[in-house]
C-alpha cells in the first residue's frame, strides 16, 4: 500500500515539474488527494478533504492536530 501510494504520487509530481519547491509538491499532493486541483486554491478539495494538503504540511514539519 505505501508502495503504490508513493509511485501514485511520484506521477503525480513529474507532471508538475518534478521540483523540489512547495508549488509542484502542494499541488501534486492535492492531485494524489482529489484527482483535480484548483490552482487558485489548493485547499479547495472539490470533494475531497479540504484540509489534506496543509494537513499533509504540517507533518512534514512535525507539527500534527
Amino acid at each position: 500500500m505505501i508502495t503504490a501510494g508513493t509511485a501514485h504520487f511520484r506521477n503525480n509530481l513529474s507532471q508538475y515539474g518534478s521540483a523540489d519547491d512547495v508549488d509542484a509538491i502542494y499541488t501534486a499532493l492535492r492531485v494524489y488527494n482529489s484527482g483535480v486541483v484548483d490552482p487558485t486554491n489548493l485547499s479547495n478539495g472539490l470533494g475531497a478533504t479540504d484540509s489534506y494538503v496543509s494537513d499533509i504540511a504540517n507533518r512534514l514539519c512535525g507539527r500534527s492536530r
